[in-house]
């Protein structure tokens, strides 16, 4: 409560401004923030919610960068995670887009530095939900979000407003009910900050873990190199050290093989829960915009799936958002292929 009156009484002194950018040009809010934003409109960005509990905490902000490449069609590709947990929320856009000499042209005008502006999707700038469907109507357009614990799950933006089956169409693909809130409101702060220095010790508490455990063992080998110098010479050391290695040889042989045996056998579990072809030929089917479309080719090959489409009104970005809510695929990338009205989508099978 003090917090919020806090940021209220500097925003309600503050001069810094926000922009938004549609598709078409950029506008003034007419609220001022704690820090000066250019807010990229939903239609600009592409969204996905990705899982990071098998990547330690200090590298995974290294491993949405190394991510977001395969995700994106675009040839430059910008991006902004936000954490919940191992879960990243990320919006990444064509970095092309942004249209920077009108951001540097109204921050100037505006008596604001161009090089403190964060760039920021629309999104981080509505309400953040906790649980269930919502229709968020945007700066231009709408977007059907679902969300749990306060997670944004999943996202879809249209121009036009969606229609009742759409809706009902992306409820199922959640699992969840079709009862959808709509909201209208703009936020004047974004709901997502930067990391505080609290949330920076915690993504890199195993840094700084490994730092303090480094310095101390350094410390303790120097003095136990001290001690045991002494207590051993002229006691035979060198002997007594390897009759111990001959001692602890079988039980270091017997983990050795117990490791590779556990590690074949994840493997084999691995390839037992891996999904059937026509499981995931229906479930491609099933997202195809175009009930007319057909399947011109299908590779699949150690996790990897190749499918041509031939589509007479294909549109790229709208199949890789399709097949992205899919609950197996991931990694969906998209380029021409041979032959009139193809393309060629790539992706990762899960599990």
């Amino acid at each position: 409560m003090i917090q919020k009156s806090l940021q209220d009484l500097r925003r309600r002194f503050s001069r810094r401004p926000n922009f938004i950018q549609g598709r078409r040009d950029a506008t003034r809010l007419p609220r001022p923030s704690l820090s000066a934003h250019w807010i990229l409109g939903r239609g600009l960005c592409m969204y996905r919610c990705e899982n990071f509990d098998h990547v330690p905490r200090a590298r995974r902000e290294a491993a949405v960068r190394l991510q977001v490449p395969g995700w994106s069609p675009f040839e430059r590709t910008e991006h902004y995670a936000v954490w919940a947990g191992g879960d990243a929320m990320v919006w990444y856009w064509d970095a092309d887009a942004v249209d920077r000499e009108a951001m540097r042209a109204q921050f100037a005008e505006a008596g604001a530095d161009p090089a403190r502006c964060l760039v920021l999707p629309e999104t981080v700038f509505r309400p953040r939900q906790a649980n269930g469907l919502c229709l968020q109507r945007c700066a231009e357009g709408f977007e059907i979000q679902y969300w749990r614990d306060s997670l944004l799950l999943s996202a879809v933006w249209s121009l036009e407003r969606p229609s009742a089956q759409r809706v009902v169409l992306f409820a199922e693909r959640q699992g969840a009910a079709a009862e959808a809130v709509e909201v209208d409101e703009l936020l004047a702060e974004p709901w997502a900050a930067q990391m505080s220095p609290r949330e920076w010790l915690v993504a890199n508490e195993l840094r700084v873990a490994a730092g303090l455990a480094l310095v101390l063992s350094t410390l303790l080998i120097g003095q136990a190199g001290r001690h045991w110098k002494l207590v051993l010479a002229g006691q035979g050391a060198d002997r007594d050290f390897a009759a111990i290695q001959e001692e602890v040889a079988p039980f270091m042989a017997a983990r050795n093989e117990q490791r590779r045996l556990s590690g074949i056998n994840d493997r084999l579990d691995d390839l037992l829960r891996e999904p059937s072809q026509a499981y995931l030929m229906g479930l491609i089917d099933q997202a195809l915009p175009n009930p007319e479309a057909r399947f011109a080719a299908w590779h699949y090959q150690q996790g990897e799936l190749k499918v041509v489409v031939e589509d007479a009104a294909v549109d790229p970005v709208q199949y890789v958002r399709l097949i992205e809510e899919l609950p197996v695929l991931t990694d969906v990338r998209v380029e021409q292929a041979r032959g009139r009205n193809r393309i060629e989508l790539t992706m990762q099978v899960g599990r």
